[in-house]
């Protein structure tokens, strides 16, 4: 016959650090999450197992937070933002946030649930952010695809030079530079040089 005794026993507790950007906001987290049988507050970060972060932003800063205190791997982050925006959200995820939580969604109830989410490896966000973040995910792939020879055609095409120049100055044949457009444009879907210019700028792969 099992006993409620025995079941406390057997509760899983998860040890959790909680970090933020002000003190009344630390605080009001931390007396959110004392007194529950399944979390235990510490404040070293390197003894947690689960990590949580009240920021401003996904941004550089919350980028920073999750390298200092998270150890990718063995601890998960809960990550609540003031604000979310587009962000920085594949970088977050790659630091160690498993739960991304607006600050404005936030409860007693809803912390704790997203400690223990973040404990046992899941991942949960907004859907609008769930959709940046695929979208970050995939400019990271385009991105992987783009060799130096293709910023070089691409730069000089952008300084408005034609096949010709731009095959004398690489040291290439008219042939090759035009293969190169065309593979670039085939790659992405795009539909002549003007749009190829137009996607590696707004992409940030030229100026």
């Amino acid at each position: 016959m099992s006993h409620g005794g025995d079941r406390k026993l057997d509760l899983k507790v998860v040890s959790v650090a909680v970090y933020a950007d002000d003190r009344v906001s630390q605080e009001g987290a931390v007396s959110w999450l004392r007194g529950r049988d399944d979390v235990r507050i510490t404040e070293e970060s390197d003894a947690a197992s689960v990590v949580v972060l009240l920021t401003e932003a996904v941004d550089q800063r919350a980028i920073q937070y999750l390298h200092k205190f998270v150890k990718v791997g063995d601890q998960r982050a809960v990550l609540i933002p003031n604000h979310l925006g587009p962000g920085n959200l594949l970088d977050a995820v790659r630091s160690g946030m498993k739960i991304l939580l607006p600050r404005d969604a936030v409860t007693g109830d809803r912390l704790v649930e997203a400690v223990l989410t973040a404990s046992r490896g899941r991942t949960e966000m907004p859907l609008e952010s769930l959709v940046t973040l695929l979208a970050q995910v995939s400019v990271e792939s385009e991105r992987v695809e783009i060799t130096p020879r293709d910023i070089n055609v691409l730069s000089l095409m952008a300084e408005g030079k034609d096949t010709e120049e731009i095959a004398a100055q690489l040291n290439y044949s008219p042939r090759t530079i035009k293969l190169i457009i065309q593979n670039f444009t085939t790659r992405f879907n795009l539909s002549n040089r003007t749009h190829a210019v137009a996607y590696a700028i707004r992409h940030g792969y030229i100026q």
